[in-house]
């Protein structure tokens, strides 16, 4: 947990540099990190804990900080035998550089009584984490609500869009970093608890779209039956009360699975269902994996429907989250053997951002940034602000971002299109990835049949 202090309070320095698709940056400022000492710090050394696992520094760095006060413990200078106790504080004063995000306007797609609905570019989170401060949507709400970084759409009044904003916001829901589209924030109390509590008891209906490798089906292909397909004469309805079955829409929806169950046809119109447990992988990477039957796996259901194929050889298709597990639909794509294409965690292979949705290679690893001197110690009378600043290895090396590879992993293509519940319903544009290169739609197979003269 982190606060500006000193010369960083104030309005963030937005900059702008128009000859990048990451063209959104903050000018570098002082920061405070506070953190208490957690359970697995104790008895550990500070310098130990700091370069295990605090990785955007290199451990010299880290050594050099604790001995000139910019890092302290309870307030003061620590030895190189200080062992970390139960209720330590320890703060960190840094000279922050944050990634880049996509400097466009924010589309606001919708406004009323109770919500600002925004599109959110890929690039940009949610709220402060990470990297991330001034450059995340919640920040740029409070602090940038203005035409260069908002626009308003869809027959919206910019100037109450504003006034909403400077009002306050609440977060009712949350997507990716790497994923685009539509974001809900509530305008009071009230409205946030009312959509939560929809979205969580699952009375909305989510639409997402994603660009996929390979030749999607247009129905589930028939095999062998798995172990968790639907019985032919009932279809998985997530709306209806637990263990509650509805008769199958048609005849046409033949009940078929692949033999390990990933597949599962649930209506006529050739859409299916992966009905397949998620866990975390790696807390610290915040990596998630498929885990049918773990233990530590929570329940997630996701139905899907092919959409367009494109000429790459890629599938755009419909997705219908019907839980709400942490990256559910990427985790349900992979398991399908149809990884979002160009998804740098779960099986993508087309690379990174949007400039090029092939040959992208994957970004090397950032630069090392040597622990410049720049000038020995804290000198008397000098600010502690300017001191931190002086001695910023950043930007003694000239980077002018925290990490070099965040100039390539800029979205993946995953996009939230539309959420509707009971009386309300907000949607964005389709991205133009979903449409670039789409092949015209098949013709359908000739029916056979008797003549009748």
């Amino acid at each position: 947990m982190g606060k500006p202090q000193s010369s960083s309070e104030g309005a963030p320095e937005y900059v702008f540099d128009e000859s990048s698709a990451l063209s959104r940056r903050v000018k570098p400022y002082v920061f405070t990190y506070t953190m208490n000492c957690k359970g697995r710090w104790i008895g550990r050394r500070p310098a130990e804990i700091f370069a295990a696992e605090f990785k955007m520094n290199p451990a010299s760095y880290y050594a050099e900080a604790l001995a000139d006060g910019r890092i302290l413990v309870n307030g003061e200078l620590c030895g190189d035998d200080l062992v970390l106790k139960n209720g330590d504080v320890l703060v960190h004063r840094a000279h922050r550089h944050e990634p880049p995000v996509r400097g466009g306007p924010i589309a606001v797609v919708g406004l009323d009584a109770r919500v600002l609905a925004v599109d959110k570019p890929g690039t940009v989170p949610m709220h402060p984490c990470g990297s991330y401060h001034y450059n995340a949507l919640s920040s740029l709400l409070a602090e940038d609500f203005t035409p260069r970084s908002f626009v308003a759409e869809r027959g919206v009044d910019f100037r109450a869009a504003e006034a909403a904003a400077a009002a306050g916001l609440r977060q009712v829901h949350r997507l990716d970093r790497l994923t685009s589209g539509l974001v809900l924030l509530a305008r009071s109390a009230e409205a946030a608890t009312e959509l939560c509590d929809c979205i969580g008891a699952g009375r909305a209906r989510k639409t997402y779209v994603a660009r996929v490798v390979g030749r999607f089906p247009e129905r589930a292909p028939a095999a062998t039956r798995g172990p968790d397909a639907a019985r032919p004469d009932e279809d998985v309805d997530d709306d209806q009360p637990a263990k509650r079955r509805r008769p199958r829409e048609s005849a046409v929806a033949a009940a078929s699975a692949r033999r390990d169950g990933r597949w599962r046809v649930v209506r006529s119109d050739g859409s299916v269902e992966v009905d397949c447990s998620t866990r975390t992988k790696c807390h610290r990477d915040g990596v998630c994996e498929c885990a049918p039957g773990g233990a530590d796996a929570k329940a997630s259901r996701t139905r899907f429907r092919l959409l367009r194929r494109h000429a790459d050889g890629t599938s755009t298709v419909e997705c219908h989250p019907r839980t709400g597990r942490t990256h559910q639909i990427r985790l349900h794509l992979q398991w399908l053997g149809h990884p979002i294409a160009n998804d740098p965690n779960y099986g993508g292979t087309l690379g990174y951002g949007e400039s090029s949705y092939a040959g992208a290679p994957a970004p090397n690893a950032p630069p090392a940034c040597p622990v410049a001197d720049r000038g020995g110690p804290r000198r008397p009378g000098e600010d502690l602000d300017a001191f931190v600043a002086r001695k910023c290895h950043r930007c003694a090396a000239g980077l002018d971002a925290a990490h070099g590879a965040e100039e390539r992993a800029t979205c993946i293509f995953l996009h939230a299109l539309r959420y509707a519940g009971p009386g309300w319903a907000y949607e964005t544009n389709l991205p133009a990835w979903a449409t670039d290169g789409a092949l015209p739609p098949e013709p359908e197979p000739e029916k056979r049949g008797c003549c009748v003269s």
